[in-house]
């Protein structure tokens, strides 16, 4: 996983007053550990109906405002959800969120993802984009571990190969999100992943399918594709980060943090959070996912999720929840 990488990068520049580790020096990422309860996901409602424009702008902005029998309005020029066109009309319930520190796919998880899954159609939409730069072969890894986490949840898999913007804006791949239950984006190369979807019919889908109900969760690169910045953990300065996704501009997450970031974690706040205060920067732990969102959340899995300060980190162990407040809607 990119992330990761990167994240093991800045443990290594930070541990060593600004060197950056070489790649024989990295870590692999481990795998262990047994699932934490699963219980059903937050939900937060959004009433919206037709007709209404998002202004012209590219797909994935932060909304204006979030009101009963109003458009959620997204500003021209921003990252997340709609682009030009009608948006979605919404007469339930849109679905939970979760953002994954690790463990995509794995048995351990698959009691959070059935969670995700309850109540919603048996479809269960996969996207290894972001780790297309690693290669074919780990893509078509990721695929083949998708498959089995779908047959051990009994619902259908349906494996979206987007490789490249040409595919991000294929109708026919952005039509088979339409009826999933849960839509996840699979580890990786975060930049690659956001600067795929950024904008594209496959994304505009997603959103879609999310404000109707469906699921939609991120693991890792995934998770960090999602808010509003991708930042580059070798640079956590603020050089070489990528525009994000958009749709939660209000936090920032730092997966494989108990692997990686629990070693600096004083040096990790220190480059990570921002100085206003106005996003909450969130550690979760491998095969750990905050479920719910986008302010209130509950911690699923084997390990915690860390809200990280320039004062320090404070932990929330699974079965607890956290808020971060400031979501734009």
């Amino acid at each position: 996983d990119r992330a990761g990488d990167d994240l093991s990068e800045l443990v290594g520049e930070a541990g060593r007053g600004g060197h950056a580790r070489s790649p024989a020096d990295r870590e692999g990422l481990g795998a262990a550990g047994a699932a934490g309860a699963a219980d059903r996901p937050l939900t937060h409602r959004w009433e919206i109906h037709p007709p209404a424009r998002w202004p012209a702008g590219r797909v994935g902005a932060r909304p204006v405002a979030r009101r009963p029998g109003r458009c959620l309005r997204w500003p021209a020029g921003r990252v997340g959800a709609g682009g030009v066109g009608h948006c979605p009309a919404v007469t339930r319930d849109a679905g939970p969120l979760a953002l994954v520190g690790a463990g995509e796919y794995l048995e351990s998880m698959a009691p959070v993802e059935a969670g995700l899954l309850e109540g919603r159609p048996p479809r269960y939409v996969q996207l290894a984009t972001a780790a297309v730069p690693d290669g074919p072969e780990v893509v078509a890894r990721w695929h083949r571990l998708g498959r089995q986490q779908a047959e051990r949840l009994g619902v259908e898999a349906v494996v979206l190969p987007v490789a490249d913007r040409v595919g991000a804006d294929d109708p026919g791949l952005a039509s088979q999100v339409a009826g999933a239950g849960l839509v996840y984006l699979s580890g990786g190369h975060p930049g690659f992943l956001a600067d795929t979807l950024r904008g594209s019919a496959v994304w505009a889908a997603i959103v879609e399918a999310w404000s109707a109900g469906a699921a939609l969760a991120g693991c890792s690169a995934g998770a960090m594709a999602l808010c509003a910045s991708v930042p580059s953990l070798r640079h956590p300065r603020g050089e070489g980060g990528t525009a994000g996704l958009g749709l939660l501009p209000h936090i920032q997450v730092v997966p494989h943090f108990d692997t990686f970031a629990r070693r600096v974690p004083d040096l990790l706040a220190r480059f990570l959070v921002p100085a206003t205060g106005s996003v909450t920067v969130v550690g979760v732990d491998e095969e750990t996912a905050l479920v719910g969102g986008p302010e209130d959340w509950a911690v699923r899995g084997r390990g915690s999720a860390w809200v990280l300060t320039r004062e320090g980190r404070t932990e929330r162990p699974s079965g607890t929840t956290l808020r971060t407040p400031g979501w734009p809607g």
